[in-house]
């Protein structure tokens, strides 16, 4: 029963595709496109013939209708589409285009010089159609042609962003071997107006080997130099996605960006540095405290948020040593900084700062009332603090200089020997003294008094 009420509607809608009125038309494909695949196929032949409309709206709703066919049976219907993309109106060979991106890839594959020579179409829908069509490939065969497509990329002249747009996409597509052929014209849109297109390029770029990825560390670096600060912001956004090892070696030229003249370019330094190991990330803590005075809300807010990505004991040394630079972000009116403050300051010892900061306290930091008093307060105790470090570190280290002469060390030893041969000279000389003639002593000069004395330390200490 419900069978036979299929197909009268499916006659019905059919009928409907005659009609002169052009909604009438319409409303016959709506109709058609809610029957099953299986019923709808049938009449595949005069939904294709809708394509070639002479009204937009009953062309897109066939392609509409089109899609709910299976793709071994639009395949029956390839050649008429294929000699649509030829049709003298250019909506016409869109649609046709578009329409043959629901064939399977194995017979479009038998088409695939058709669809290339559409790349060079009059008209930027056209071609874009014809690229994303491309995109339906299978990956080898696809990357036999991948140069065609690559090539739409650089012709700003006479493409437009939707057909840079599908290009990217379509090259996504490739294996990673074969999509590291074309890196070059993927890092050139770097440079795009359009931030959806560099977006992609960047996207597309993370699709390589991490090995392939790595080499291409060296000219994402050049562009961070670049005049355009959308191009610096790719570059950096890019380089994030490089292992921590990798980036490593180039962390001061991402570093370099923090004073850059754009703030977003300096928010894109921080998330970069924010992928570095924390070992590596200490070395240019200097660098990121220097940003807390950034005139830039969201960059006050990523130094602090690089900051708590060290290590809890470089943390805290870092956070002391700076502690005048950190709390005077108390009272910053951006309430993201204020939460940075508070999370720099929980890597302090309690005895610093438990009167202040509570970590268990529910609804985040728990200032004084008075935030001079406060910053008085933890300027105090950070000052005691590091003054008890040092003192902890003089103290260590005199012990380990201590160390070797204790009685049974080896520096004590060697004391000892010194000792004995100082005291076995120096009683040798008071010997030689006692057996001079105290008659020629006293007829002796002051020079030769003078000319012992040098020559004899214990003579010189008895005078």
């Amino acid at each position: 029963m419900l069978s036979s009420l299929s197909k009268d509607a499916a006659q019905a809608g059919v009928a409907r595709l005659e009609h002169s009125y052009c909604q009438v038309r319409l409303a016959g494909l709506k109709a058609l496109r809610k029957l099953l695949p299986a019923t709808l196929a049938p009449h595949a032949h005069a939904i294709v013939a809708m394509l070639v409309d002479s009204d937009a709206g009953v062309r897109y709703a066939a392609l509409d209708a089109l899609e709910r066919l299976e793709a071994e049976t639009l395949a029956l219907h390839a050649g008429t589409m294929l000699a649509m993309i030829e049709h003298p109106d250019a909506e016409v060979r869109a649609v046709a285009l578009d329409a043959l991106a629901n064939v399977d890839p194995a017979t479009l594959a038998q088409h695939v010089d058709a669809l290339l020579a559409r790349l060079e179409d009059s008209v930027s829908y056209v071609r874009t159609a014809a690229v994303g069509t491309l995109g339906r490939l299978e990956p080898p065969t696809l990357a036999q042609h991948a140069h065609a497509v690559a090539a739409r990329l650089p012709r700003l002249e006479d493409s437009t962003w939707q057909e840079r747009k599908a290009a990217l996409e379509t090259l996504a597509k490739l294996e990673p071997a074969a999509l590291a052929q074309h890196t070059g014209a993927i890092i050139a849109r770097f440079e795009e107006q359009y931030t959806v297109v560099r977006d992609l390029a960047r996207q597309t770029l993370c699709k390589l080997e991490p090995a392939t990825f790595a080499q291409l560390a060296d000219e994402l670096v050049t562009r961070l130099s670049h005049s355009n600060a959308n191009v610096r912001v790719a570059a950096l956004e890019t380089l994030a996605r490089l292992e921590p090892a990798t980036l490593a070696p180039h962390a001061d030229a991402v570093v370099a960006r923090l004073e850059d003249s754009d703030g977003q370019v300096r928010h894109a330094a921080f998330s970069t540095l924010g992928t570095l190991a924390p070992a590596t990330l200490a070395q240019f803590a200097d660098a990121v405290i220097a940003r807390l005075e950034d005139s830039d809300d969201q960059v006050r807010a990523d130094a602090f948020d690089t900051l708590c990505q060290l290590e809890p004991a470089t943390l805290a040394r870092t956070v002391a040593q700076h502690a005048r630079a950190i709390v005077a972000r108390i009272e910053d009116p951006y309430v993201w900084v204020r939460d940075g403050v508070y999370n720099a300051l929980i890597a302090l010892p309690r005895a610093l700062t438990g009167f202040v900061v509570d970590p268990t306290y529910p609804t985040g930091p728990r200032w004084g009332v008075d935030p001079a008093r406060v910053r008085s307060q933890v300027l105090g105790r950070a000052a005691w603090y590091r003054c008890r470090l040092r003192l902890r570190v003089r103290s260590l280290a005199l012990y380990w200089y201590a160390l070797p002469y204790r009685p049974s060390g080896p520096g004590h030893a060697r004391d000892v020997k010194a000792w004995d041969r100082m005291s076995r000279r120096d009683g040798l000389l008071g010997y030689r003294l006692a057996s001079i003639d105290h008659l020629k002593l006293t007829s002796w000069t002051y020079d030769d008094h003078l000319d012992i004395s040098d020559r004899c330390p214990h003579a010189q200490s008895s005078n």
